[in-house]
């Protein structure tokens, strides 16, 4: 029988300056490129896409705006520092982050990642996602908020290594707050790794108020197996600005089993605002304020 012609196996469109050398169509020398079956590599300006559970490589890359990722199956793992400008959102499938030892981070006050369906675990060496930082010291009442690390809404994050981050934020005369991850009907749980609040400051004479938080839940469930759950930084013995390790609303569950929750001083560990069904409990671990 006649040999079958070789098919292109491309996921990204070749050009005359970047050839797949894995393709047996392409990589030949003189072949037509316009034959290439790859896809353009249409690259969003720094964040802002959404990830689903049929996500390839290159739509993973649009989706942060950025070619130093790359993806094998179902991991997505970091080449490089990435920064992002605008919110990369995780709506189906179940997702791995591996930071190795680099940084994901949202410019001016951007939250990185936000997990709304499925499931996302973050891991990495060393690595990072960090809330954007801001400063707004125009004495507006306004709040303002630091970056979130991660935000999630009815999905489910998992931190088995590296660290989860909220931004600083630094204010005059207004509530200023940071959180390292926030969950909103959905769940997170805490294996390993660091999460943590930012630092917050400002102009007490000036009524700043407000609080850092390395988990915010609100009709969640939040459970601690092992890592560190931080509170952010705050000014020394100030109780107008303070840390809190895991502060809660609605109807939530809150279970320490093993690692730590801490908070520094001025602070607490684990705070519910006033909850009816908040269900809290500490079986292992240590809980320290």
């Amino acid at each position: 029988p006649d040999a079958q012609p070789e098919e292109c196996t491309c996921k990204t469109l070749c050009t005359d300056e970047e050839v797949n050398m894995d393709c047996s169509v392409c990589s030949v020398e003189g072949a037509d490129l316009s034959n290439c079956k790859g896809e353009a590599f249409m690259m969003l300006s720094a964040g802002g896409g959404t990830i689903t559970a049929d996500s390839d490589e290159v739509a993973v890359q649009n989706a942060f705006g950025s070619t130093d990722i790359k993806v094998s199956g179902n991991v997505i793992t970091l080449d490089a520092n990435v920064p992002v400008d605008a919110t990369v959102t995780f709506e189906s499938g179940d997702w791995t982050l591996d930071l190795g030892t680099y940084t994901l981070s949202g410019n001016a006050a951007v939250t990185p990642l936000a997990v709304n369906g499925g499931s996302l675990t973050i891991r990495g060496s060393s690595g990072m996602v960090r809330g954007g930082d801001i400063v707004d010291e125009t004495g507006s009442s306004t709040p303002i908020w630091g970056g979130v690390g991660i935000d999630v809404n009815g999905g489910n994050v998992t931190v088995e290594s590296g660290t989860v981050r909220g931004g600083d934020a630094t204010g005059n005369g207004m509530i200023v707050n940071s959180i390292g991850i926030s969950v909103d009907k959905g769940s997170v749980i805490v294996a390993g790794g660091t999460v943590r609040g930012g630092t917050i400051s400002g102009e007490r004479d000036n009524g700043v108020t407000g609080t850092t938080s390395g988990i915010y839940g609100y009709d969640a469930t939040i459970i601690v197996t092992g890592g560190s759950v931080q509170g952010g930084s705050v000014p020394e013995d100030d109780w107008i600005l303070h840390s809190e390790g895991i502060s809660s609303e609605g109807n939530i569950t809150v279970a320490v089993l093993g690692g730590e929750v801490t908070a520094e001083n001025p602070g607490y560990s684990i705070l519910g605002w006033g909850n009816d069904d908040e269900n809290v409990i500490v079986t292992g671990g240590e809980i320290t304020d």
